[in-house]
């Protein structure tokens, strides 16, 4: 239902069917003053009277309100013809708030259907020339939020000063509109369909306006993102009506570029993850931003988490660390691509980093920053920038579903995870090659999560550099190390030696040859020399025999922390058996026998740290 001014008589006409007003009535598009009429007064027989009377002229003088609806009207009646005008705020009864949530879910498409729009510049007297960005007030017709669909949606749009003069029409000056607003001219003169904008770039065009009530702010917007089943309540707050507006348009489509946004005041608080932005201001920078995602993916926002799948592949990348956001007036961090098993030998002013791209500027891909809480899990990573690159290059990590938590009510998952890190910072003659399934493999903190179920397994295959000491020449020894927790909920790991164990080696590639978890014991019954393996092994290079060994202890973030060992073991004659001891400044003395003749791995580590060991053979 449409309520509309009959222009000779000023009384109201109500129209159920909205198609028989259609293109038969003009709109008034104003700033509201002080002193506007309201629908109960335009009821009122007496001030309807007056409004066709001989008191115009003192009306005129004291009641702005008053002067906009017989302006309207008479424009409406002699200039275009029409039989009848519709004026927010005297149409719309704001005492009953059903009709205002009607009537705010209608608006774009009543403006949309009117023959003409009329647009008040109450603060602009110069009837000759269009206002520029510079001559223009602070507050004034362009920075209001309720304006902006009032410019886009009517095809026909004239502009009068205000002494009500003709300026022009919209199509007339779309590239002045174009430098006040950011708007492309083609959305202004109705040349291109709003939803061929990306969600981030339609956001950016509301960046700089503003509404009295800070809730309006999303309201204002509803029509340009074509939203008609949004709930309006006042008192909600800006911030949390706001997002809910995005969580809306996350629902009816898979655009990315909503999650573009860059805030650098609201990135220094400690403890936020926030996924969607507080208000469109956060888009300032979203201008040219594409859409790169319509058919990639899906998105759905489910106990207050993102939920995607499909193809929206992440990537990973190496950025500077070196760089600062509060420096410059920079949006992006311009990172680079690289390879994960690169990671940790790519310098020190690197931080290799989980990338989501959700944009493209100028042919070159825009993303958010991630970091892994889980194996599905992930939050975005609010101390660090946009990132900006070439995204062509950049590895992708595959993963068929995975989630990113809302805001900060929403609870974090726990994972019990196996953290490699400090242990090949120790050693950084270890190295790894390949991890299997990849899904279970946190590449930029090199952490293993575990699998869905306890009876499945994972992988890492690791190159250990051996090079004797005082020795220009080295080898790298492929190793395979199983990960699982399948006997309880503590990891365990056995090192897997492909020169020792060939038909396990066999067995696991054939495994692996997709990305499916697969069970242990399938394994097991693949390969006997399974059952043999010990989270230790040793091998012999050039005279020099090297004990390779893997401990796990829990660590203060309630995971665990794998540790690699490789330690040199004194050579010993073959005709005599030996006791090596072991004696260490920070631990107690230690002892395990070596029989040359039964070359058996060793069942614990010779040395927990070895540069703080003197390692002395005791030949019996």
């Amino acid at each position: 239902m449409i309520r509309v001014i009959n222009v000779r008589t000023f009384e109201f006409e109500e129209f159920p069917n909205e198609s028989e007003v259609f293109g038969k009535y003009a709109i008034l598009s104003h700033r509201w003053s002080g002193d506007e009429v309201s629908f109960q007064k335009m009821n009122d027989g007496g001030f309807r009277k007056r409004l066709a009377g001989r008191f115009e002229r003192m009306l005129h003088s004291i009641h702005h309100g008053f002067k906009k609806i017989k302006a309207t009207c008479r424009l409406a009646r002699e200039v275009y013809g029409l039989q009848y005008v519709w004026i927010d705020s005297c149409c719309i009864n704001q005492d009953d708030i059903y009709e205002k949530q009607a009537s705010i879910n209608s608006m774009f498409r009543w403006y949309q259907n009117a023959s003409v729009c009329i647009v008040h510049l109450f603060n602009h007297e110069d009837s000759h020339n269009f206002p520029t960005r510079e001559s223009l007030p602070p507050d004034n017709w362009f920075k209001r939020g309720w304006t902006l669909q009032e410019l886009l949606a009517p095809r026909k749009v004239h502009f009068y000063s205000a002494n009500w003069h003709l300026i022009g029409s919209k199509n007339d000056y779309a590239a002045e509109i174009k430098d006040i607003t950011g708007i492309p001219e083609a959305a202004i003169t109705n040349k291109c369909r709003l939803d061929s904008y990306s969600v981030a770039q339609r956001m950016s065009w509301a960046a700089e306006r503003e509404t009295t009530h800070g809730e309006d702010m999303a309201y204002c917007l509803l029509g340009i993102f074509d939203i008609v089943d949004m709930q309006k309540l006042y008192g909600l707050g800006a911030v949390e009506a706001f997002r809910l507006l995005l969580k809306k348009i996350i629902e009816r489509t898979n655009d990315m570029s909503i999650f573009g946004w860059s805030d650098f005041e609201y990135s220094q608080s400690a403890e936020n993850y926030n996924l969607l932005a507080r208000s469109p201001k956060a888009f300032a920078r979203c201008g040219d931003f594409g859409n790169i995602s319509k058919e990639w993916h899906r998105t759905k926002i489910e106990q207050g988490r993102l939920e995607i799948t499909g193809t929206a592949r992440l990537r990973f990348v190496n950025i500077p660390s070196s760089l600062d956001p509060s420096k410059g007036d920079f949006p992006y961090w311009d990172a680079s691509p690289t390879c994960w098993t690169q990671s940790l030998a790519a310098g020190v002013d690197s931080l290799p980093r989980y990338v989501l791209f959700v944009s493209a500027v100028e042919g070159t891909a825009v993303g958010i920053v991630l970091e892994r809480e889980t194996k599905g899990s992930f939050k975005r990573d609010m101390k660090r920038p946009l990132v900006r690159m070439d995204g062509v290059n950049a590895e992708f990590v595959q993963f068929d579903k995975y989630s990113i938590p809302i805001d900060n009510g929403t609870a974090l998952p726990t994972s019990t995870g196996l953290n490699f890190h400090r242990g090949f910072r120790r050693h950084p003659q270890v190295r790894i090659k390949d991890a299997w399934p990849s899904s279970c493999w946190d590449h930029a903190n090199c952490k293993l999560f575990e699998p869905d179920y306890f009876s499945q397994f994972c992988t890492l295959s690791i190159e250990v550099q051996l090079k004797p000491e005082k020795s220009p020449v080295s080898k790298h020894l492929a190793l395979e190390v199983l990960c699982s927790h399948r006997n309880s909920r503590t990891w365990t790991c056995l090192l897997l030696d492909p020169e020792k164990s060939p038909d396990a080696k066999k067995a696991l590639d054939d495994l692996r040859v997709d990305q499916r978890e697969k069970k242990w014991d399938e394994f097991v019954r693949k390969a006997e020399e399974v059952a043999s393996l010990t989270n230790s092994t040793w091998t012999t290079w050039l005279g020099t025999t090297y004990s390779i060994h893997i401990s796990i202890q829990p660590n203060l973030a309630g995971g665990y922390m794998a540790q690699i060992h490789v330690d040199t073991v004194p050579s010993v004659p073959i005709r005599y058996s030996s006791e090596l001891s072991v004696r260490s400044e920070h631990s107690s003395r230690q002892s395990m026998n070596l029989d040359p003749l039964q070359l058996s791995p060793p069942r614990r580590p010779i040395s927990a740290r070895e540069d703080a060991f003197m390692l002395t053979a005791k030949v019996s």
